[in-house]
């Protein structure tokens, strides 16, 4: 039998949903504030850059010292890493769905579209809906943008 891992997922009214995968995410260790700022965390990263800078220019003379209080800074990052991505993609106007468990993210996405799809064709009638005129995917016949596109649907 597989191993299980335990998916978070996220969305927003206006961008894309996000799947967090909850475990203990490597990148976040071996690259500490760098794996911040890819995440769109720019004051987080930077942050911790400008604190390990600030640590190594304390500490002279001794790279063994500066290079393990850097490395516990990284580390640091890594611990939090799970807790300050959720924190900011509710400060950020997400909302947390529901907790999957699956072997691996594709399964994970898998189940997410296969129950997003019922529940959008359970709660719509096909006379609410129209296609995209740029991406051909189902929105609703009210919508002003396309969620899945992001295009504006104005004078459309």
């Amino acid at each position: 039998m597989d191993k299980l891992n335990i998916y978070e997922l996220y969305h927003h009214p206006i961008r894309e949903y996000v799947i967090m995968e909850k475990s203990l995410d490597i990148y976040a260790y071996l690259l500490g504030p760098f794996w911040f700022c890819y995440k769109r965390m720019w004051t987080i990263g930077v942050g911790v850059l400008v604190a390990s800078f600030i640590i190594i220019s304390f500490i002279k003379g001794n790279l063994v010292v500066q290079m393990m209080l850097c490395a516990a800074v990284f580390l640091l990052c890594g611990f939090n890493f799970d807790f300050l991505y959720q924190r900011h993609l509710r400060n950020h106007g997400y909302k947390y769905i529901k907790m999957y468990s699956a072997p691996s993210l594709d399964q994970a996405v898998l189940d997410f579209n296969r129950e997003f799809q019922q529940y959008s064709t359970e709660c719509l009638n096909e006379s609410e809906l129209r296609k995209c005129p740029y991406c051909a995917e189902t929105i609703k016949m009210d919508a002003i943008y396309c969620k899945h596109c992001q295009q504006s649907l104005i004078g459309r």
